[in-house]
């Protein structure tokens, strides 16, 4: 029974350290979402100042920002694909953890079940013995 709850309490491990990477792929990712609003955000309001001003000078910075931006834009695009792949590939992981760690339980349950039977076996046939014991001793 020792070696059970080992195996699944090393797999209930294993589960977790899966959960925690999940969550931080999931953070990286939201971090990726908000830098491409800020870099649009900026983007829209730098060139609307600049429109605004009418001033060359400005709207040729705001057209090298904007080009610097999308670029940052299309490395934030592919690094969020790669994630994406990542992240399907741990929730993968996670759902075969999961299936192993269930395995051990039920593996756990049934050997509970098995001893509980056992037990019940046992003080079965110490009653039966004692009840033939008073029997032949009334005879």
């Amino acid at each position: 029974m020792s070696t059970l709850s080992t195996l699944q309490k090393v797999a209930k491990r294993a589960t977790d350290e899966k959960q925690r990477q999940i969550s931080e792929i999931l953070a990286v990712m939201k971090q990726m979402e908000d830098r491409k609003a800020e870099l649009t955000s900026k983007m829209e309001s730098e060139h609307k100042s600049a429109m605004q001003a009418g001033d060359a000078f400005l709207l040729n910075q705001a057209g090298l920002f904007k080009e610097m931006a999308d670029a940052e834009i299309q490395d934030i695009n592919e690094a969020a694909v790669d994630a994406e792949a990542i992240l399907a590939e741990r929730r993968e992981e996670l759902t075969a953890l999961y299936a192993e760690q269930r395995r051990y339980e039920i593996l756990m349950e049934r050997k509970a079940e098995e001893e509980r039977k056992a037990r019940a076996k046992k003080q079965q046939e110490a009653l039966d013995e004692v009840a033939a014991t008073m029997y032949s001793n009334q005879s």
